[in-house]
């Protein structure tokens, strides 16, 4: 692929030669244009030229969750399933939850997937399934129950911050901390690990 299709347009070659032996002339096609004309040749050469969109699916944004390993399907399919958030009205519950921008709900998704590889590769396990809510601010809430444990984890509407806190009643356990959402959270890597042990 060309710099230029890259960019979304695809050029139509023009194929010009420069004439050694008759220096001071540009040919196209046999016919010689003198350097007084240069000006011309190239309003020209740019009226010629053709740009148009490529409409190919292969450069539109894709996400690793259209197309997952196997053991993280099912967190693939319950974030397909997540957009869902976007199209909420507004106080559509009691707790007055308003729909996530498209940004706020992207940078949730790829937090949990991230998180969700790292503990893959860490331990072998493979993440819980939590259950994606709207909060009262815009943001996304990633809420997990499973027998004695307990978590919420929150990104807000700033698509950087998230915080969270989980306890585990069992144990008397307890976890709770902040991080950004390009970061990979060790403690986070850590907890979701220990619930699966």
């Amino acid at each position: 692929m060309t710099p230029t299709q890259q960019q979304g347009y695809e050029r139509k070659p023009q194929v010009w030669s420069h004439d050694s032996k008759q220096y001071g002339k540009v040919k196209q096609n046999s016919d010689s244009i003198n350097l007084p004309d240069l000006d011309l040749l190239k309003i020209e050469l740019y009226s010629q030229s053709r740009l148009r969109p490529i409409t190919n699916e292969a450069i539109q944004p894709t996400y690793p969750w259209e197309n997952p390993i196997p053991q993280l399907r099912a967190l693939a399919d319950a974030i397909k399933k997540s957009k869902e958030l976007l199209d909420i009205p507004d106080e559509s519950n009691s707790d007055g939850a308003k729909p996530p921008t498209t940004e706020t709900w992207l940078s949730a998704c790829r937090f949990i997937w991230n998180h969700a590889m790292e503990l893959l590769d860490y331990s072998g396990n493979v993440i819980d399934i939590p259950l994606f809510t709207p909060t009262p601010f815009g943001g996304v809430g990633l809420d997990w129950n499973k027998d004695t444990f307990r978590m919420l984890l929150t990104v807000w509407p700033d698509n950087n911050r998230v915080t969270y806190y989980g306890d585990d009643t069992k144990w008397k356990s307890k976890v709770k901390g902040k991080t950004r959402t390009n970061e990979i959270d060790k403690k986070l890597i850590s907890w979701f690990n220990y619930i699966n042990e």
